[in-house]
């Protein structure tokens, strides 16, 4: 792997990582051949985590590229570009909706899982810190917010 490659994610027996060449890559798990490479929009460093859920893995690069691919084949499902940096993130992956952080403009974004539309682009009055759906809420997105005085988690309620 180039340098800055991302954590990686497994998906039943195949290792995803994003790379620096701006690739990301397929790997066998129980041998570590290479199975299928797909481009991306930007570089990845170690911060970026890749999502895996229902056989699909989803991939967030530093230039705020959102990939989403069939885990096992490499088949690219859609690719976006929020034009955006990010710098760490764990996409919050539901079974309708993908929600993400980006860095540079502090935005919330929530992407539609089966095409990668835009659901939902805010900027909220502190800085998001981390994501994740309500597990009994479909829909309902918990977000960590920081710089503010306390700090605070608020539900945002996301329609597709």
């Amino acid at each position: 792997l180039e340098g800055g490659a991302s954590a990686p994610a497994v998906a039943g027996m195949t290792v995803i990582v994003g790379d620096g060449d701006r690739r990301i890559k397929g790997f066998a798990l129980a041998s570590g051949a290479p199975r299928w490479s797909v481009p991306s929009v930007g570089a990845f460093e170690s911060g970026l985590e890749p999502v895996v859920r229902d056989g699909r893995v989803v991939v967030v690069d530093r230039l705020a590229g959102v990939t989403s691919i069939d885990a096992a084949s490499g088949r690219v499902d859609w690719q976006v570009e929020l034009d955006d940096a990010v710098i760490a993130v764990r996409p919050a992956v539901a079974p309708e909706l993908v929600a993400l952080t980006t860095s540079g403009s502090r935005r919330v974004v929530v992407l539609d899982r089966r095409d990668g539309s835009v659901v939902l682009d805010r900027r909220p009055q502190a800085v998001p810190q981390g994501l994740a759906w309500h597990p009994l809420r479909p829909g309902l997105l918990l977000i960590g917010l920081r710089f503010t005085d306390p700090g605070r988690v608020e539900a945002w309620s996301i329609r597709r």
